[in-house]
């Protein structure tokens, strides 16, 4: 690991070393001739040197830079490099290396955002511009990633995104016309042509939001719905699809949990209201499952931070509810997972009274009983899993552990209902740890995508669980990295809209269409 620039107690600093993890030591970098302190600037690994560029002589309207220099750790020594062609002086913008060339985009000076960019090729020593038509607003603080063949640059005080081919020195935007603010813990469902998204916590950072729309794939366009003028703008609710409807339910804004939602047509474009006098008790963070009559709703957490161990079965052509059985249902808990099996729901996961747990039971709504499951070779204790049905199984993979000091687990296993037991999945080429991830089941395939560790991660992975193997999705023109973003499978594609690119709240509307027949 290489540590160099930034801002001491005394200042700016141009010093820097090396620390080796085999031998837990630290070597320091030799000092850069003339000197070249600087904090906010970027660096990029080439595969075999450290190529620094850009920056500011002091945090806030001190002295921009253009220039840079090669760090090469086999010599302990540094190159200069050219500043002929280079952008503009900047800091905070964003970098890439893109296997054999350095991108640089964006940044500032004082108050003015650039839109410009270049492109350094360390084996000439020089620069070239990037485009700048229907590149995105100048902003800082945005995320950017390489996918292999473009720049991905999203987010910032800007939220809108763009890629980036520097082979065709193009940006391509996403459609943006009508879409939903900037969020992440919204809620997607698909209804066989389109995308609905609604709710989350917007870029504003409330308690929540009441917005939504609808994205249509063929003709890349956005449809923003009505506001639902009785429902409070919220988080941590759940929304199912019934064939017609979408149905959302619950949530909270701020500590206050809801025990309303709404019914929203796509055909009339309207919104209708859940009963309340019937409904279960207030809460967020709980399952919902769609039984092709009824929505069954589990778990979560209530008003008073407590951990529920109740739910009830919603019926939208009645607008009733029917509260399930508590005999043996599993113990409180929120962030669970759930699925529907065909005839009963598989609850398991979950954060609870105390901390995560791997326990968890299956709900028959014909005879209203539950029964627990084995945790026999089940995965660790975690929330946040991802789960799907197959059709005869449960694979639940990924997660979050708080116990365990913040642990994201890259590990999972199927369970079978018939036999009550676990077989746990294989861990080789299996993606990286994470959690908040997209799961879908595509009718052969689990497939895994985005998540977050320390922040968003912008890789997935393809689980067949017949033969126990994983495969990488392709990284080319995906969406930016990203945790907590909403997903449906259209029945072909995978669909991944929003989401938060760190733990410091960079929310996005941006998005990406997956075909798995692609890789």
């Amino acid at each position: 690991m290489i540590v160099w620039g930034g801002e001491t107690d005394s200042g700016v600093t141009a010093t820097g070393a090396r620390y080796d993890p085999s031998t837990d030591t630290w070597t320091a970098t030799k000092p850069v001739s003339p000197s070249m302190a600087r904090l906010e600037h970027s660096a990029v690994w080439t595969g075999s040197k450290m190529i620094v560029w850009g920056g500011a002589s002091a945090a806030l309207f001190g002295t921009y830079f253009n220039d840079g220099a090669i760090y090469s750790p086999a010599t302990n020594t540094w190159r200069k490099v050219s500043t002929t062609g280079a952008p503009a002086a900047r800091y905070q913008h964003g970098a890439v290396w893109t296997g054999s060339k350095m991108i640089v985009w964006g940044g500032a000076r004082n108050s003015t955002f650039d839109t410009t960019g270049g492109i350094y090729n360390p084996r000439t020593d020089s620069w070239s511009a990037t485009s700048t038509v229907n590149a995105p607003p100048g902003k800082v603080d945005f995320g950017t990633v390489w996918t292999g063949s473009q720049m991905l640059v999203w987010g910032g005080q800007d939220p809108r995104g763009a890629r980036y081919s520097p082979t065709a020195n193009t940006w391509t935007p996403i459609s943006e016309a009508n879409a939903t603010s900037s969020r992440d813990s919204h809620t997607a469902v698909w209804t066989g042509a389109e995308m609905i998204v609604w709710g989350g916590v917007d870029i504003t950072g409330n308690g929540g939001t009441n917005t939504g729309a609808r994205y249509n794939l063929a003709t890349d366009s956005w449809t923003a719905l009505p506001v639902p003028n009785q429902l409070i703008g919220r988080r941590g609710h759940t929304a199912i699809w019934t064939g017609t409807q979408m149905i959302v339910w619950g949530g909270q804004s701020g500590t206050t949990a809801f025990k309303d939602g709404g019914r929203y047509n796509p055909q009339t474009n309207t919104w209708t209201y859940t009963d309340k006098n019937t409904a279960p008790a207030a809460r967020s963070y709980h399952s919902a499952v769609w039984t092709g009559t009824e929505m069954i709703v589990y778990g979560g957490m209530g008003m008073t931070t407590t951990w529920l161990a109740n739910g009830s079965r919603y019926n939208p052509a009645t607008n009733s509810w029917t509260a399930l059985s508590t005999t043996g249902a599993p113990v409180g808990r929120y962030s669970h997972s759930a699925v529907w099996s065909g005839s009963k729901m598989i609850v398991w996961g979950g954060a609870t009274s105390d901390f995560e747990t791997n326990t968890g039971g299956q709900y028959d709504p014909v005879s209203n009983t539950w029964t627990a499951m084995s945790t026999v070779n089940a995965p660790s204790s975690r929330s946040s899993a991802a789960a799907v049905w197959t059709g005869s199984k449960m694979v639940v993979w990924g997660g979050f552990s708080y116990r365990l000091g913040d642990t994201w687990f890259g590990d999972g296993a199927q369970y079978n209902p018939a036999t009550n037991a676990w077989t746990p999945t294989s861990l080789i080429n299996a993606p990286s740890a994470r959690y908040q991830m997209s799961a879908v089941w595509t009718g052969s395939l689990m497939l895994i995508w985005g998540g977050g560790n320390d922040n968003g991660v912008g890789t997935g992975g393809r689980y067949d669980p017949v033969s126990d193997a994983w495969t990488s999705t392709i990284t080319a023109s995906a969406p930016g990295a990203r945790k907590g973003q909403s997903t449906v499978w259209t029945g072909q594609r995978m669909i991944v809209w929003g989401g938060d690119s760190e733990d410091s709240g960079t929310y996005t509307w941006t998005g990406g269409v997956y075909d798995p027949g692609t890789l």
